[in-house]
């Protein structure tokens, strides 16, 4: 018995409490994401600059984005490893007040809290030619990781944002973001509408 208690004293004495090293969100966004305060978020991140090959390649599981992926990139992805990333939008550009404000300049910029809900929902469909904010996450990542890095800039950030000059996610979008991490079921059968 003593001896199993001096091995086991012995290799707590041995073992070093190792740090984990933050997880790695590439970005190639405009956005400046070194001036995020990611206190308070639930797993600890950093944001670096990346690109899609770099999630391709499995580099990075994360990757925050203003372009969506092209059917060459899932293919390879896909062919590599057998599955398509999780795609979330966490923002819209605010290039449609801008562009109203080209083509009238009498009109003033419209205010985030003056668009109608009609408005919003044109920017998200980009319909009009908007450009959103996504966020990739890899099958790989865990779905607690997935779920808190989400959660973070789906909600608590989204002032954060919105100080960028992009557009908060409305309901539905956020709705969807849910659905897709698993954090709710889907209003119809075969998925979100």
């Amino acid at each position: 018995m003593r001896i199993i208690i001096t091995l086991c004293l012995a290799l707590l004495a041995s073992v070093q409490l190792v740090q984990a090293e933050p997880i790695i969100i590439g970005n190639n966004s405009s956005i400046d994401f070194s001036k995020l305060d990611t206190e308070g978020s639930k797993s600890e991140f950093k944001v670096e600059s990346k690109n899609i090959k770099d999630m391709i390649s499995g580099e990075i599981t994360y990757l925050i984005t203003p372009l969506e992926w092209n059917d060459t990139e899932m293919a390879d992805y896909q062919q590599r490893y057998g599955v398509n990333p999780h795609q979330l939008v966490l923002a819209a550009f605010d290039d449609a007040s801008s562009q109203l404000q080209t083509q009238n300049e009498a009109h003033t910029k419209k205010d985030k809290t003056e668009r109608t809900p009609e408005e919003i929902a044109e920017i998200f469909s980009t319909r009009n030619g908007s450009q959103l904010l996504y966020l990739y996450i890899s099958e790989f990542e865990s779905a607690e990781n997935s779920q808190n890095i989400a959660l973070f800039l789906m909600e608590d950030r989204q002032d954060w944002l919105e100080e960028q000059g992009l557009i908060a996610i409305p309901k539905a979008v956020h709705d969807e973001n849910l659905v897709t991490l698993g954090l709710k079921k889907p209003l119809y059968r075969d998925g979100y509408r």
